[in-house]
């Protein structure tokens, strides 16, 4: 920093210390030339050691850099630092996600299928509901522009005949880690004679997540005097199949995962359909 001599009380001798004042500016000002476009920026090379940094383009952000001479460089704002979050993708069907340019690591929730209800076996004899699907997360570290594979299960399959499906196991994986949500089982089909059909158990818990769970389970079908039919296990995605006290097929899963109820007491009622799985995909850089 420049200095400011005077000279001492009563000395007559001015010239030496306006000279220093002087030599100290010159020494210690920066040059207005090492700027030369709009925008640029000063900065430090080293100590007591200016340098330009040039204007970046529009958009950009200025981030520090050891590796740049003068420890700071222009980035776009996606890359500008890591974990900062760039976007989410659903993913319904497919085999195959591939990473965004600037994406480093990723956080997956996904969800297996959801089991179909079982069918009603008769008058007053209703089937019951599927159970949800598995549900798991994870954070993976990934390398951008990758892709890597996956699979959706699908919803468990019904018939006017017997039990609903199992739903399909939704897999995600990442190098020599697989994380798989379990499908949930199909509903059974309504007793033959008064009681009650159970519905599809909890499966099995979900592997190689940070979070693992299994899936509800469906209710159970009730045979008697007043008969209805089990509803479908609901999921972190939305609810399962609405119970039937009438006669007609059960209805399908609504949210992704979820079961299927049972089919409504009568002849030849289906159960609902269990909702397919679902994966959705945050990216970080």
């Amino acid at each position: 920093m420049a200095t400011m001599n005077k000279p001492a009380a009563g000395d007559t001798n001015w010239y030496q210390p306006v000279t220093d004042n002087w030599n100290s500016i010159e020494t210690n000002l920066i040059d207005k030339s090492i700027v030369t476009t709009k925008g640029d920026l000063i900065a430090a090379s080293g100590a007591s050691t200016p340098v330009r940094v040039g204007v970046g383009t529009d958009g950009q952000v200025l981030t520090a850099d050891s590796t740049q001479t003068a420890g700071v460089k222009w980035s776009s704002a996606g890359t500008g630092g890591s974990g900062r979050f760039l976007g989410t993708t659903v993913l319904t069907s497919g085999t195959s996600f591939t990473t965004s340019a600037n994406t480093n690591a990723i956080r997956i929730r996904m969800c297996a299928g959801g089991g179909g209800g079982g069918a009603c076996n008769g008058a007053g004899k209703p089937g019951a509901g599927g159970a949800a699907g598995g549900y798991a997360e994870k954070m993976f570290s990934v390398s951008p522009n990758t892709a890597y594979t996956y699979a959706i299960g699908s919803g468990g399959s019904v018939s006017t005949t017997s039990a609903g499906g199992t739903g399909g196991n939704t897999t995600f994986t990442v190098g020599g880690t697989t994380v798989t949500a379990n499908g949930g089982p199909g509903g059974a089909k309504g007793p033959a004679s008064p009681g009650i059909a159970l519905g599809g158990s909890s499966p099995a818990i979900s592997t190689n997540g940070d979070v693992n769970t299994g899936g509800a389970p469906g209710g159970g079908g009730i045979a008697g005097t007043i008969s209805y039919s089990g509803m479908g296990g609901s999921g972190p995605f939305g609810a399962g199949g609405a119970t039937k006290a009438s006669s007609s097929a059960g209805d399908s899963g609504v949210g992704f995962g979820s079961g299927g109820s049972g089919g409504g007491t009568g002849v030849l009622n289906a159960g609902g359909g269990g909702a397919g799985g679902i994966i959705v995909v945050d990216e970080y850089s």
